[in-house]
């Protein structure tokens, strides 16, 4: 949208399933950092049996880190911490599987965390499965980064500043498309911490919506793109 001249350097709103979600865009020069201040929802611990679930995703307990307990965000994606960066490029196990142990278990998808990372800077690395949304592994996932920074925090293992703490986050790696974010956490520890996620892009694709028919009736794209369920 800033590249076809939509939105400009500033704060935009969007209108979501989860709300209204702020988006601000900061340029330097040709490059441009995109923020988004998500709304943070309390982290739970995991109501179901462990061992299943790692079993799906071809780990053993001993992988497991001692950093952080697992816990379940507010958009109800696991967070578990892994030993290491062997451990990290271990996780697979078979699609089917994770589904059938996350979606009844009310797990939109589990995000494996190592703290050993792929680069010098990057506080974590990250692989995040959601089988049964049809996705194998996202590549970059900004509502998983934002309760993570909290995540981290509270484990202490992320340092604080008068209670403000901010970390680079990388994945991607393994599917050939490393993607980076920067997060900022304000107020961890407190009883309403806010965080925001940022990251640069780059267009792969382009393309256009034409007019079509759906049950006969045609849609018409103006000045925005509209849409009909078939």
């Amino acid at each position: 949208m800033l590249e076809a001249g939509r939105i400009k350097p500033g704060t935009t709103r969007f209108e979501t399933g989860a709300g209204l979600l702020a988006v601000t865009v900061e340029t330097a020069g040709a490059a441009s950092m995109m923020w988004l201040g998500p709304p943070l929802l309390p982290l739970r611990p995991l109501a179901m049996p462990l061992e299943p679930l790692l079993a799906a995703l071809g780990l053993a307990r001993a992988d497991l880190g001692a950093w952080a307990a697992p816990a379940v965000t507010g958009d109800t994606d696991l967070l578990l911490p892994i030993a290491g960066l062997g451990r990290y490029a271990r996780p697979a196990g078979h699609a089917g599987a994770r589904r059938r142990r996350g979606e009844p278990n009310g797990l939109r998808g589990v995000c494996v965390v190592s703290r050993e990372t792929v680069e010098p800077g990057s506080a974590t690395h990250c692989r995040v499965f959601i089988p049964h949304f049809g996705i194998p592994e996202d590549i970059v996932t900004g509502s998983v980064h934002s309760p993570m920074g909290l995540w981290l925090a509270e484990a202490g293992v992320l340092p604080l500043d008068a209670g403000r703490a901010a970390f680079r986050g990388s994945r991607g790696d393994t599917v050939g498309r490393p993607g980076r974010l920067r997060v900022e956490v304000e107020g961890a520890g407190g009883a309403a911490p806010r965080v925001r996620v940022g990251g640069t892009a780059v267009t792969v694709l382009s393309g256009s919506l034409q007019p079509s028919l759906v049950r006969g009736r045609q849609l018409h794209q103006g000045g925005g793109i509209h849409a009909r369920a078939a």
